[in-house]
């Protein structure tokens, strides 16, 4: 009797939505919009380099929520939808946009 194989869990992200939201916006107070290497990105969010574990790991949940977007091999940007959310006038505005993430 052959034995299915087994199937891995999907990947779930390691930070809150909010904490993702949080880092991103400290990210986006340097650097805006535009594409930045991914050490540069990951030391606005307070880590030495991105080549460690906690960094790659948030690097990566902030991607999966979509808050980071990859614009070219090793350089990540902010998206546009968190400008959106750090500018939005009130707070209806602001739900409607989380739950766009």
């Amino acid at each position: 009797m052959a034995e299915a194989p087994r199937k891995k869990s999907p990947r779930a992200p390691s930070l809150s939505l909010s904490e993702a939201l949080d880092r991103a916006l400290k990210v986006y107070e340097k650097e805006r919009l535009h594409p930045a290497p991914t050490d540069v990105v990951a030391q606005g969010m307070g880590y030495k380099s991105a080549n460690n574990g906690s960094a790659l790991s948030a690097l990566a949940s902030m991607r999966y929520y979509g808050v980071l977007e990859r614009p070219k091999e090793g350089f990540l940007a902010v998206s546009k939808d968190v400008e959106s959310y750090r500018f939005a006038p009130d707070e209806s505005m602001r739900r409607a946009l989380l739950v766009s993430f």
